[in-house]
């Protein structure tokens, strides 16, 4: 239709709407985007097919070079709610789940019913890269896979979602009759542009992993474990299973940089695990916000474990402890889902508050990839009313969070019973008392006139009316002095307070005292200030057994730790290069993976994935005599990876796919609406 005719069009009224478009109708006069437009020239839009809103579920391609081919439109779209997606596929895999999806959209009733009620792996693991993220309030223009090559882009809804598809000469046509609607284009077509500026190089990387794992779909707030502080002691799983009798946790999941993403439940916008079900044993309850499992009811089939990407859901075995008659002699194990519900019915979430340097906290994982600023996030809900200032140009995907670590040992937005003073209220303590004791020694050396021991000389009648010499002389500098004697028992008390640090973690008294990490604060305070009162006590002097004992202990403390990391990394070849990551490590062989026809990353296979997560903890998943090339990098233990890895492990994966890049960067211009000529013509005028 040439906007000739849209203009002879007579206009409907709101009660004229054709049967089926209310609804829709609806929906599109809420939208804040066509805030100002009449009724009438929306009805109308709407009647004649410029304006149509499409509902798609989760996983379902938008639009992809197949249906671009077979004549299907590829029109604006404005997404009203959800997620939608581009990224690159392998031929094989798209025609494949696009088939699916056209038998899926054209069975009866009856045949939708004999489906499987567990899904296929998510689009964005099938994906060999996910190159954009368009959420609530963004526009996009679909039509831009037309100009792409090489292979194939796609796009895809990552969540159930809501799209708004508008017609180009539409678009032109009430962009002419409607200034502010042309203002809340060029609004949005200039936030979309600048935000997808920044995606390039780690940055691109950093927003695949965003969308891959499941983090751009995930609710409030994740469960992160910074590396840089774990000590690998377990002790929060130990907490979280001594509470539930079976742990809802585990370490070692997706890894970026100085983070791992562990496996438990992330309370996903769309709850892969519920639809599954056919017991209603597992519901989302919106009160609380947290998937809540039904342990009386749970018949154990495992489908929202199959069903759940990100592995937080484990079938555990649970034995009815109800004696009598009618029972068996041995009692038969009932198999039941296993999930975490972030401790909705304490106080304390058990794993945050057990980890002894604050190393797990949970975050939100909006504010953390920042995949848009907060000010570009606030126009697209609101319609585009004003303008980005330069002031709200924030950087997008932030690579400092993951090179260097969050540094948060509060727990971040965990529930945890955690004193926040207490630990510094220590240290304070042990410094202040210790500064005291060295300086009364130091006065004793250097101004003896001025020290405490001289007053109370003065002061004592025996040597009141002694010449100045004579007090001097009274004064000692080393053992058996009061002064000295009293800091080596210090010291030796708080390092022996040190040494037995596990039993203070281990005990249920000295638990219910105080947490894990107040303790941990506690021996690290005893261990640190306890030597340094030993040091005060023997005033450096080495002219005793019980002083050159110490000082050799001490010098070859930091030798036997060396030494002992050296046999640690010898031992676990796993343990040997810098930081594990999910994404592939870059090697010859990742340029030919990416070439048309190759097979894909067996981790973009779901049920591969715990196969593959075995074989990554394995030190012998290469094989005893395997030769391991410069690139072979596998998992440092936590609390050693150094941030200069980080950054190296980060930046070696921008390089990995040295042609896809170049097509990327050809192809991102593309991904921002294309302006109509009309609209230009308008804007220029």
């Amino acid at each position: 239709m040439s906007n000739l005719a849209i203009q002879r069009s007579g206009p409907l009224g709101p009660g004229m709407l054709p049967p089926g478009l209310e609804v829709d109708y609806g929906v599109i006069r809420q939208l804040p985007l066509f805030e100002g437009i009449p009724d009438e020239a929306l009805v109308h839009a709407m009647s004649q097919g410029g304006i149509a809103l499409r509902s798609l579920e989760r996983d379902m391609f938008v639009l992809d070079p197949i249906g671009l081919a077979a004549g299907q439109p590829a029109p604006v779209v404005y997404v009203a709610r959800g997620q939608v997606a581009a990224a690159v596929f392998n031929e094989t895999d798209l025609q494949e789940r696009r088939a699916a999806q056209i038998a899926h959209e054209n069975a009866t009733h009856e045949e939708r019913e004999q489906e499987s009620l567990i899904k296929p792996a998510p689009l964005a693991r099938v994906a060999l890269k996910n190159i954009a993220l368009f959420m609530e309030g963004d526009l996009f223009n679909s039509a831009a896979l037309s100009a792409t090559h090489g292979q194939p882009i796609a796009f895809y809804t990552t969540a159930p979602s809501a799209l708004i598809a508008l017609d180009h000469r539409w678009i032109a046509e009430l962009a002419v009759r409607h200034p502010m609607f042309e203002q809340r284009l060029r609004r949005a077509l200039s936030v979309s542009r600048e935000r997808l500026a920044w995606v390039s190089g780690v940055k691109q990387e950093l927003l695949d992993f965003f969308v891959r794992q499941g983090v751009s779909v995930a609710g409030e707030v994740v469960r992160v474990r910074q590396l840089d502080l774990c000590i690998d002691c377990k002790l929060c799983e130990e907490a979280c299973e001594e509470r539930y009798g079976a742990r809802r946790l585990t370490l070692g999941g997706y890894q970026l940089g100085m983070l791992d993403f562990i496996y438990t439940c992330r309370t996903c916008t769309d709850q892969r695990c519920i639809d599954p079900c056919a017991y209603d044993s597992i519901k989302y309850d919106t009160k609380k916000r947290e998937v809540i499992i039904n342990e009386a009811t749970c018949t154990g089939c495992s489908a929202c474990a199959q069903s759940c990407p990100y592995g937080a859901i484990d079938m555990v075995d649970v034995i009815d402890t109800h004696i009598g008659p009618g029972t068996g002699r041995v009692a038969r194990a009932r198999r039941i889902a296993n999930k975490c519900d972030h401790c909705m019915a304490y106080g304390d979430q058990a794993c945050v508050s057990a980890c002894p340097t604050g190393s797990l906290i949970e975050v939100n994982p909006y504010n953390l990839f920042r995949e848009r600023s907060p000010r570009m996030a606030h126009l697209a809900r609101t319609g585009y009313d004003d303008e980005l200032t330069r002031r709200d140009r924030r950087e997008v995907l932030p690579v400092m969070p993951f090179t260097e670590g969050l540094a948060v040992r509060s727990g971040g937005l965990a529930k945890v019973k955690r004193g926040r003073y207490a630990p510094l209220l220590m240290w304070m303590v042990g410094i202040f008392v210790f500064l005291i004791a060295l300086g009364e020694a130091l006065l004793r050396v250097y101004a003896p006139t001025l020290s405490y021991q001289m007053m109370q000389i003065v002061a004592d009648p025996d040597f009141k009316d002694q010449p100045l010499s004579g007090q001097l002389g009274q004064i000692k500098h080393h053992p058996p002095d009061s002064l000295f004697v009293w800091s080596g028992l210090v010291g030796a008390g708080l390092m022996a307070i040190a040494a037995i640090y596990p039993i203070f973690r281990r005990v249920g008294v000295f638990r219910w005292l105080a947490s894990n990490t107040m303790w941990f604060d506690f021996q690290l305070m005893a261990g640190t200030v306890g030597p340094m009162f030993v040091a005060l006590h023997s005033a450096l002097r080495f002219d005793t057994w019980v002083s050159a004992a110490f000082w050799s202990m001490v010098s070859a403390a930091p030798a036997h730790r060396a030494d002992g990391r050296d046999r640690s990394r010898a031992r676990d070849p796993a343990r040997q290069g810098p930081v594990g990551r999910d994404v592939a490590e870059p090697s010859a062989r990742a340029v030919v993976a990416d070439l048309p026809g190759h097979r894909p990353d067996p981790r973009n296979d779901r049920t591969a994935r715990p196969a593959l997560a075995a074989r990554r903890r394995s030190p012998d998943a290469q094989g005893p005599g395997a030769a391991r090339g410069p690139h072979d990098h596998h998992r440092a233990p936590p609390g050693r990876r150094a941030q200069g890895a980080a950054a190296a492990s980060l930046l070696e994966e921008s390089a990995r796919p040295v042609h896809r890049d170049a097509h990327r960067l050809r192809r991102r211009p593309h991904l921002g609406l294309v302006v109509p000529c009309a609209l230009v013509a308008t804007s220029n005028a």
